[in-house]
């Protein structure tokens, strides 16, 4: 019987587990790929070359079937390579050959039927164009969008978009780090919310967390601006709520500003809830009424919440 080839979904998989989400660029650095191809395997629109994929499984410490077929993690060393890439390579030749008469096809139907076609990616680029304007922010508009925040109010239910946690190696920072580093140099400030009724013990990490944050501003400034505490009810997702600097966000960012303005209230504040799952690449803004809820909530919990 043939097995499923679920490359593609054991790379979303072990990005997310690895917390490499927001810090993609040390894959491709260690692995030597392009930020392009690494896309291009997420999105199963191609396949990595047998020593790549190698490579890509020394990276996150599993064994190729794992990383192929989702099968035995560990235990990477003791694989004989041989048959096994000869069966993979072949695998994925194949799936690869059936990708490229694929896409012959649709260029024939392309070409039978271009006004077709054309009326399809009108409509679609309608659609990304609503899907926009109605409230989503990609992870990189999130990033632009918190360099503009006088004030951060976050739920975090795993800290992983500022402070990566290694096992015996250096904690590395994470892709919201120097957004947050800048924020709090500036006098900006931030407060973390973090679930507590989890098996998650938080102070080590918010320490290691705070000792990046001084080695980029200091110690002082860290404390006085950056604030964590430990909520005492459930938290089930996260979300984040800025007090934007409105003036600067408009001179320097007029389109974006746009974007987002309807989703502001009377203060300056904007929110947006942080998925709930890896697969999803976006943000969803509040709208005023979820909004205010959100600070009042925030607030409510924070106050009762215990100090890190």
């Amino acid at each position: 019987m043939t097995r499923e080839v679920k490359l593609k979904d054991m790379l979303v998989r072990l990005i997310d587990e690895g917390g490499y989400r927001r810090n993609r660029q040390e894959i491709c650095d260690q692995v030597g790929i392009t930020a392009g191809a690494l896309s291009q395997y997420l999105s199963g629109r191609t396949y990595p070359k047998f020593e790549t994929l190698v490579k890509l499984a020394a990276f996150f410490d599993v064994s190729l079937d794992y990383m192929v077929y989702g099968d035995q993690k560990r235990g990477v060393a003791e694989l004989d390579y041989g048959p096994l890439a000869r069966y993979i390579d072949l695998s994925l030749s194949r799936i690869q050959s059936q990708t490229e008469q694929h896409s012959a096809l649709v260029a024939r139907v392309g070409r039978a039927l271009a006004k077709q076609v054309d009326d399809a990616v009108e409509s679609a680029l309608q659609m990304t164009s609503e899907f926009t304007a109605a409230g989503m922010l990609h992870d990189d508009e999130t990033l632009l969008l918190e360099g503009y925040s006088e004030e951060t109010l976050l739920v975090s239910m795993n800290l992983q978009y500022d402070v990566i946690d290694l096992p015996d190696a250096k904690d590395t920072a994470g892709r919201f780090f120097p957004v947050v580093a800048r924020n709090i140099a500036a006098g900006r400030s931030y407060q973390f919310l973090l679930p507590g009724l989890m098996e998650v013990d938080w102070k080590p990490l918010v320490s290691k967390f705070r000792t990046l944050l001084a080695e980029h501003t200091s110690g002082e400034k860290v404390t006085s601006y950056c604030q964590f505490r430990i909520a005492d009810v459930p938290l089930f997702a996260g979300f984040g709520v800025y007090r934007l600097a409105l003036d600067d966000l408009r001179k320097e960012q007029p389109s974006f500003f746009e974007q987002v303005q309807p989703y502001t209230n009377g203060d300056g504040w904007i929110g947006y809830s942080i998925p709930p799952s890896a697969q999803l690449l976006a943000d969803a803004l509040f709208d005023e009424r979820h909004l205010n809820n959100a600070l009042k909530q925030f607030t409510s919990i924070w106050k009762k919440a215990e100090r890190v």
